[in-house]
């Protein structure tokens, strides 16, 4: 049904569930309620279960999408996959998931 397969690509609730502490994500959740930032170590531990979830679903790249103030909306494609030497590694750290746009339109 619809029902079952709605936000199933979401890292949603849910999937914080899963893939956070317990501790992390009632964190989590208290800042997304009271409109508070992350700190960054709570960003980079969201930041490597949203990792491990996308992985899991064969996912290699992202996509940031936003509406800068042209009123035009924007995509900024990206990749987990990066080369190190002669292998590749998976790699989505907090402060890539905290980057802003130049133009504050993130904000």
């Amino acid at each position: 049904t619809i029902e079952d397969i709605f936000g199933q690509n979401c890292f949603n609730e849910r999937a914080q569930q899963r893939y956070l502490s317990p501790k992390i994500a009632k964190q989590v959740q208290q800042c997304v309620a009271n409109h508070e930032p992350l700190s960054a170590d709570l960003t980079e531990s969201f930041a490597s279960a949203l990792l491990r979830w996308a992985v899991e679903r064969g996912a290699t790249h992202y996509t940031h999408w936003f509406h800068p103030l042209t009123g035009a909306s924007a995509q900024k494609h990206d990749s987990f996959v990066t080369k190190q030497g002669d292998h590749v590694i998976t790699a989505f750290t907090g402060k890539t998931l905290a980057i802003g746009e130049p133009d504050a339109s993130s904000v």
